[in-house]
């Protein structure tokens, strides 16, 4: 009788995983309250653009049917001009 197949990942694979776990563990080991506050904003503003991208999805929900497209794109330029600001503050610090 031969044994069952083999039912996980493929070795190349699991030595990619523990490569790629350890690169992190080490760019991640000192590690702030300040680095989990920036990866916090970064996540929340991902996840917001990925839902926003879903519902746009639907063509109901498309820009194109808005009423107030203008009010609408005036208040997207004043928050990318935020987010712009953020970036160019983070520049700033980190050089």
């Amino acid at each position: 009788m031969s044994p069952p197949p083999r039912c996980g990942p493929p070795d190349w694979m699991a030595a990619e995983i523990e490569r790629y776990t350890a690169e992190m563990r080490a760019r991640t080991l000192h590690d702030t309250v300040a680095d989990d506050a920036a990866e916090g904003f970064l996540g929340e503003l991902d996840e917001a653009l990925w839902i926003f991208e879903e519902v746009q999805a639907a063509a109901e929900n498309s820009f194109a049917h808005a009423n107030r497209q203008a009010d609408h794109i005036e208040a997207f330029r004043r928050l990318l001009y935020r987010l712009h600001l953020v970036l160019i503050d983070w520049e700033e610090t980190a050089t």
